[in-house]
C-alpha cells in the first residue's frame, strides 16, 4: 500500500504506512489485497449500475464513498484518503475507467 505520506500521519497507524481502516488491518500487503479485491468488485457493480451524476466533485465523492465505504470511514476521511490516493494514481485510474464506461455506454 506504500502511500506517499509520513508513517506518523494521523491518517495512518503509528509506525506504518497503512491508512486507518474499519477492519484494523495494519499489514500493508494485507490491506492492499483487501482494498483491491473490494474496490474491483464494487467498480464492476458501478459499471453495471452507475450512480447518476455529472462527474463533478459531489458525484466523485459519491463514487469514492461507494468504492471505499467498506474499508475506510469515507465521511470523516474523504479528503485525506482522496488526496493520498491521488498522489498514487488511483484517481487517474478511476477517471479513465469511468470515461471509458461513458464512451461505451
Amino acid at each position: 500500500m506504500a502511500y506517499s505520506i509520513e508513517g506518523s500521519s494521523h491518517a495512518c497507524y503509528e509506525g506504518t504506512l497503512c491508512l486507518v481502516n474499519k477492519l484494523d488491518i495494519r499489514d500493508e500487503a494485507v490491506l492492499e489485497t483487501f482494498e483491491s479485491d473490494i474496490t474491483v468488485m464494487k467498480a464492476a457493480a458501478l459499471e453495471a449500475h452507475p450512480l447518476p451524476g455529472a462527474f463533478d466533485f459531489a458525484h466523485y465523492k459519491q463514487i469514492h464513498q461507494y468504492l471505499f465505504e467498506d474499508i475506510y470511514d469515507c465521511d470523516r476521511d474523504f479528503l485525506t484518503i482522496a488526496t493520498i490516493q491521488a498522489a498514487n494514481g488511483v484517481l487517474d485510474h478511476l477517471r479513465q475507467f469511468f470515461a471509458e464506461s461513458i464512451r461505451e455506454g
